[in-house]
């Protein structure tokens, strides 16, 4: 071009409309400059408009406004072509699922994914290439330049030209989700990468990641990893999917658990069988398929390690363990050929436990749950905090840097941060999903016991063997108070759930109860006598339970004597947890756990472990989607989570 092809005004104009942002000033450039249809001074008077530079208030200029602008003068460009129809439906296909999709796919892929043909994708691809940068070749993805597109295109009061605006409606939800089952029906089988010989690892297997590679392409990878999260949004009740669904479920699921361990996929097929059994459940499915969802998900958490190391044991060691009575095992039976049977001493149905989490290698004193269910920590007394994904029972990380056991562990209310107390009389800080520290709190003479955060996580409690209660600055680490008053050992902190009070438990039979704010003592709960061993708020604040070495007490939590008084099989509770809906209490003492109406005291149920432990078994409440749970030992049982010696359980309450 001419040195002169374009004014001072002209180039002024630009400058100013792009105001601070580079993302404008460079799709500027990609649109002018488009050497597909090279002819800059058109598309720069697009740009500008038709308005005479002159008369425009450069002032006045807004330039996320104009960025607007200048996308929806891209767009309607791209309608150049005689039949803008096809134009707007192929734009929908195309950048809709570059948009929607959850993971980008290679160009060969997507065209496969979206069962159209790469040339077509190629050519919508073409006309929008001053906003998405068009692949070399079919193995490269296409990208969008800026995320200011996708804002602009799925935003109706910024988009609006009819055909360009991008919604993920359950129409569109629908058609990803049958495309992944078809897609898992075209690949899968028993064996899929031909292995062969189930006695090898993954990791053994010569060649693994080629196999998989040419037994799995991208897109097939893409519907295994992703179909639950697109059924999830798919309209309740949809014919279509319900049948997609039940055929997949009575012909496939096992194939696809085999094909998410060859992918390394294991921790995510619990989430995936979840949200696909509560469509199914809300769907009001045939009761055959929300069975055997529910025994798929129980299926992966109780293999789920052996599974991930070797993807062919799903049918050679897990599949025969498998519950016979189950509709599971009844269905994919015929998948136990050439491997071993088991004829007696096996369980009918599943069994209360769901899962055992195992790693420590000495006793498990505390658990604490991610608010969001997903995520467990576990500390214990061979000084480590293991990390544990809830829906798949894998260990993801092992924090270490306690110098004693771990005494207490404890989430942020945004689940970002782990805080931990030990007998080395520190309180350490990790980020809860890398497992990196962040600090290191001093000032304990003592071993700190108990640690909780306040609930908008501004605040830092902790109870320690000297007597004092601390509260930290929960994101600096600086010290805002000493809270001190008790006579004895402080054993137990937590918070009210509405963040105004602090109550804290001693050896010295006492309950405090402190301003969370200021750190003055509001009045003392007295009746108890011994040790208070654990103390924990009801969920609407209203109640306190306290477990002292004889009994398990609920108090009002503003002042009086104990309102009712528990006692049963675990006379003892160093450990007690409300439900979700404050309506029952949990109780933990020497391998049992009794569970309380909270109103009347009424003893309700007993969960009995086979593990000997001379003290109580740490309790935490889980909340992991529907379910509700209380947990101790990383044994969790049926619909609620349990902990005892060096395992932790989940069990139904």
């Amino acid at each position: 071009m001419p040195a002169d092809w374009t004014t001072e005004a002209e180039k002024h104009a630009l400058v100013e409309r792009s105001g601070k942002l580079f993302i404008f000033a460079a799709t500027c450039i990609r649109f002018i400059g488009d050497d597909r249809v090279l002819a800059p001074r058109e598309h720069l008077a697009l740009i500008l408009g038709s308005q005479p530079l002159e008369s425009v208030d450069l002032s006045e200029v807004t330039p996320y406004k104009e960025l607007d602008v200048l996308y929806m003068r891209l767009l309607r460009q791209s309608l150049s072509d005689s039949n803008p129809r096809l134009i707007q439906n192929r734009f929908q296909i195309v950048v809709g699922s570059i948009v929607l999709l959850w993971q980008p796919l290679p160009l060969r892929s997507l065209a496969v994914f979206i069962e159209n043909s790469v040339g077509t994708v190629s050519n919508v691809l073409r006309h929008l290439q001053s906003v998405i940068i068009p692949p070399y070749d079919e193995n490269e993805a296409p990208r969008i330049y800026h995320p200011s597109f996708v804002d602009f295109i799925t935003n109706p009061s910024r988009c609006s030209m009819e055909g360009f605006l991008i919604t993920a409606v359950p129409v569109q939800e629908q058609r990803h989700t049958l495309r992944c089952f078809r897609l898992m029906e075209m690949c899968l089988k028993r064996d899929v990468a031909g292995i062969e010989d189930p006695s090898l690892l993954n990791s053994k297997v010569d060649g693994f990641e080629a196999k998989v590679a040419s037994a799995l392409p991208a897109e097939a990878q893409y519907a295994c990893r992703f179909w639950g999260s697109h059924l999830s949004r798919v309209e309740i009740g949809d014919e279509k999917v319900m049948g997609a669904l039940e055929e997949f479920a009575m012909r496939s699921i096992l194939w696809w658990i085999e094909a998410m361990s060859l992918l390394g996929s294991i921790h995510t097929v619990a989430s995936s069988v979840r949200e696909a059994h509560r469509w199914a459940v809300s769907s009001k499915c045939k009761a055959i398929l929300v069975t055997l969802l529910a025994d798929a998900r129980r299926f992966i958490l109780a293999h789920a390690e052996v599974i991930r190391a070797s993807a062919l044991h799903v049918y050679h060691s897990a599949l025969p363990f498998t519950p016979h009575d189950t509709a599971l095992y009844k269905v994919y039976c015929k998948e136990t050929r050439h491997s071993i049977r088991v004829l007696q001493e096996i369980d009918h149905q599943w069994p209360h436990i769901l899962a055992n989490f195992t790693g420590h290698s000495d006793r498990i004193s505390s658990i604490a749950c991610s608010k969001d269910g997903l995520q467990l920590a576990s500390g214990s007394w061979d000084k480590s905090i293991k990390l544990w994904d809830i829906t798949s029972g894998l260990l993801t990380a092992t924090l270490e840097g306690h110098t004693k056991s771990v005494k207490s562990v404890a989430f942020s209310p945004d689940g970002n941060r782990l805080a931990s107390g030990s007998s080395d009389s520190s309180i350490r800080l990790w980020d809860a999903t890398s497992g990196i520290p962040i600090g290191v709190l001093k000032g304990h003479l003592g071993a700190v016991q108990s640690v909780a955060y306040s609930p908008d996580g501004s605040r830092l409690a902790s109870a320690s063997f000297d007597h004092s209660v601390r509260l930290w600055d929960a994101i600096s680490g600086v010290l805002c108070t000493i809270l001190e008053g008790h006579t004895g050992r402080v054993y137990s902190v937590a918070f009210s759930p509405d963040g105004s009070q602090l109550a804290s438990g001693s050896s010295d039979s006492s309950i405090w109860l402190w301003d969370a704010m200021l750190g003055t003592p509001i009045t003392i709960l007295g009746g108890s006598t011994g040790c208070i061993h654990c103390i924990v708020f009801s969920p609407d604040g209203l109640q306190l339970a306290a477990s002292d070495d004889i009994s398990v007490q609920l108090w009002d939590s503003t002042s009086g004597p104990p309102i009712v008084l528990l006692r049963g099989d675990t006379v003892s509770a160093c450990s007690v947890a409300f439900s979700l809906d404050g309506m029952q209490l949990a109780c933990s003492r020497d391998g049992l756990i009794q569970i309380w109406d909270a109103t009347s005291g009424t003893p309700v149920t007993i969960l009995r472990h086979d593990v000997r432990a001379c003290q109580g078994l740490p309790l935490t409440l889980v909340h992991s989607g529907s379910l509700q749970s209380l947990s101790t030992h990383l044994q969790l049982q049926s619909s609620s989570p349990l902990i005892s010696f060096t395992q932790v359980h989940f069990a139904s309450a």
